[in-house]
């Protein structure tokens, strides 16, 4: 089922048509896709209704709530439409869940996880009025029901930031210490390209002292403390603007752990910064990374800087890390990588501390085709057929999604 185009886009259901379509969502007659049906029909899922649910009016949206509340319907999409109440109309639609708009709701009897959604709802719209009745509930420490919601500040401080920066680092700097962990997510991926980013890299170097000092939560990954978790934010936008001041800033924020002489640390520190601007996970700016990188073939040669730089760009643009793969000097450490992106997917370290290694990123196809384009003997091209072949059986045995109405 394709997505309808948004307002954006041309053509916008009704919102009479868009109530139809979702009413058979909340009476079953339409599912939602199952887990067989694999991740791409769970992502048009999403993006679908998501359009169907900003094309409702406020009496369609309602309206459908009435309906899901009556048949005690447990679909997410009850969650959405609570969140497209809360941006619509908080006030009425946190009426409805505590009974009385002024007042917070009350603990064992309402549904806290809806609530949740209509005040996440209201950020995307109103982030400041939305900050401030939350404040003006005054859970304290523990105290509060919300606390394990509080990933809607991310989404709230990501609009805050776009629109007006000032207000909303005041709001951040002062913000409860619970609150603050996904706060400074959000601020810091929200900030637009016109962002002052020498001014915001003070600020943020004050918010991790003051953080620091007073032990409050500001947002950190397993591997990296919040001194570079929050810089690398920050960086990703910097860089589109100016990227020597930006790269310079980051290795300012981090120092070498250890002995610097080789070059490895710092390599690594540049490979991060690089991993970010491209995008990790989800696509940044990866063509922007891969111009800068351009002219730069001495970071090629550390493998600190390829074990940090390599996956992220091989993720997002495949035939362009194929040639930056072929201006490392040495033909083994070229097999070498080639051969672990190509490959299925493989995991070091046990149990919690299990995670994938960089594999399962090149198509089989498109390196099979590039290797006339190296100079590998008979070892080194062995090896990245056996790769290729590994990468085949796997992707062999794994089964079809099921067919999806979506």
């Amino acid at each position: 089922m394709a997505p309808e185009k948004s307002a954006k886009g041309g053509e916008r259901l009704s919102s009479k048509e868009a109530r139809d379509k979702l009413a058979r969502l909340l009476d079953g007659s339409l599912k939602e896709p199952s887990g067989k049906e694999g991740i791409e029909a769970h992502s048009r899922y999403y993006k679908t209704t998501s359009t169907w649910i900003e094309a409702l009016s406020l009496t369609d949206c309602v309206a459908l709530i009435d309906s899901a509340d009556e048949a005690k319907s447990p679909s997410l999409i009850l969650e959405k439409l609570y969140r497209f109440y809360g941006e619509l109309a908080p006030q009425a639609a946190m009426k409805r869940l505590s009974g009385e708009a002024s007042t917070p709701p009350r603990e064992g009897t309402l549904h806290f996880q809806l609530y949740a959604e209509v005040i996440r709802g209201w950020g995307h719209k109103e982030p400041a009025k939305a900050w401030a009745y939350y404040l003006g509930l005054g859970y304290e420490n523990g105290g509060n029901p919300f606390l394990q919601f509080r990933d809607i500040w991310w989404e709230a401080f990501d609009v805050w930031s776009k629109e007006d920066p000032d207000e909303a680092y005041k709001a951040m700097f002062s913000a409860p210490r619970f609150e603050i962990q996904h706060a400074s997510i959000g601020y810091y991926r929200g900030l637009p390209e016109k962002a002052d980013f020498p001014k915001e890299a003070a600020r943020l170097e004050s918010l991790l002292a003051e953080s620091k000092n007073s032990e409050r939560m500001v947002w950190s990954t397993p591997d990296w403390p919040p001194e570079q978790a929050l810089p690398l934010l920050l960086t990703r936008k910097w860089a589109d603007r100016d990227p020597e001041a930006a790269l310079a800033w980051w290795m300012k924020c981090t120092p070498p752990r250890e002995a610097d002489d080789d070059g490895e640390n710092a390599s690594y520190r540049i490979g991060k910064f690089v991993e970010s601007w491209a995008g990790e996970w989800e696509s940044n700016s990866p063509d922007a990374a891969l111009r800068w990188l351009a002219g730069r073939s001495d970071l090629l040669q550390f493998g600190s800087f390829r074990s940090a730089a390599l996956p992220a760009l091989a993720r997002h643009r495949p035939s362009e890390t194929i040639s930056l793969i072929a201006r490392i000097e040495s033909a083994d450490q070229q097999s070498y990588w080639v051969s672990q992106l190509v490959g299925p997917p493989a995991f070091s370290g046990e149990g919690r501390y299990e995670h994938q290694v960089p594999s399962n990123l090149l198509k089989p196809d498109l390196v099979e085709n590039s290797l006339a384009g190296f100079h590998f003997d008979e070892e080194q091209a062995a090896r990245v057929r056996e790769a290729i072949e590994r990468r085949r059986k796997y992707d062999a045995t794994k089964p079809p999604p099921s067919p999806s109405v979506w």
